[in-house]
């Protein structure tokens, strides 16, 4: 069941996620997993992936690019549909008024707009020109929307976000989701109840859902959030004794590993074991250990796989 108490369910079994959905609904939740795929794939830190399709990406690309565009514009109660009309031409995009958004809120589609002579990123003039009259530009599936700014926020794009680079301890994921919701505009669902949501993955990785604006905002942070931690005395910047480490350790069969995995799971810092409320994790693969945890606690998972072997028959 969803947020809003009606729709699909999801259940899970074991390590298996299954999903009752509507086909769109599937086409999203696979593009998600395919990006957060990807992303741990990547080196910690890596730019933000968009959650989309193979299709959309082009166009989209292809917006972003028309949006960057500089042009050379003045605008002196140049009605909104001429406006239009010109950055369809400057920016070879499709560019379009929200003829329903409008209408709800009794905007003429011939408002006078004004901007200064000069030069400008295509983005930049819209934002100025529409801002005083609350219109915003979105990105609609690779063209530009102009709309009301009420109606933007409802425009809503997931991003996965690598923030591993920024994460030393659990309590830096408590603050660093605090000063992405606390500096940026917003709306956020779980402060007003509305809006877009952040969705934390346990490797490091942010799944956030928001307007372009807040996603500009957000990518502006996290890039002043990097330049300050460089700025760190390296001695600040080394990893704390808590931090987690991913390592691999191959068995015998599928069998002995299971069975490891209990064994380990009983013996070794049982508390510190997510199924006891901890932060380790430990999963098998056929005949693999895929273990997340402390240094400290790989030593003494290192020598209780030695004593194992030597207690062997």
């Amino acid at each position: 069941m969803n947020s809003d108490g009606e729709g699909g369910t999801q259940s899970l079994f074991g390590e298996l996620l299954v999903v009752r959905q509507t086909f769109q609904a599937h086409e999203q939740i696979t593009r998600l997993l395919r990006a957060v795929e990807a992303a741990l794939a990547r080196e910690p830190g890596s730019p933000s992936l968009l959650v989309m399709s193979p299709e959309d990406a082009p166009r989209w690309l292809t917006a972003q690019k028309a949006l960057r565009r500089e042009l050379k514009l003045k605008l002196s109660d140049t009605p909104l549909d001429d406006v239009v009309k010109m950055l369809r031409e400057q920016t070879e995009v499709d560019v379009f008024i929200d003829h329903a958004a409008f209408n709800e809120v009794k905007i003429s589609e011939s408002i006078a707009l004004n901007l200064p002579d000069g030069q400008y990123p295509a983005h930049k003039a819209m934002q100025l020109a529409l801002e005083p009259h609350q219109l915003a530009a979105v990105l609609d599936d690779g063209a530009i929307r102009i709309t009301t700014a009420a109606q933007a926020t409802r425009f809503l794009q997931a991003v996965v976000y690598d923030v591993t680079d920024l994460l030393r301890s659990e309590d830096d994921i408590a603050t660093l989701i605090s000063t992405l919701q606390e500096n940026t505009s917003g709306p956020w669902r779980d402060i007003a109840g509305e809006g877009g949501t952040l969705s934390q993955f346990p490797v490091g990785l942010f799944v956030i859902r928001q307007s372009d604006a807040v996603h500009s905002q957000i990518a502006l942070l996290l890039h002043e959030l990097r330049q300050a931690k460089k700025e760190l005395p390296k001695e600040a910047a080394k990893p704390l004794p808590s931090d987690l480490e991913t390592k691999f350790h191959k068995a015998k069969s599928k069998d002995e590993a299971e069975a490891l995995e209990r064994l380990i799971l009983t013996f070794v810092a049982p508390n510190s074991w997510d199924v006891s409320g901890g932060r380790g994790l430990l999963r098998t693969a056929e005949d693999r250990l895929i273990i997340q945890q402390t240094k400290a606690i790989h030593d003494q998972i290192d020598q209780f796989l030695r004593e194992y072997q030597q207690a062997k028959p």
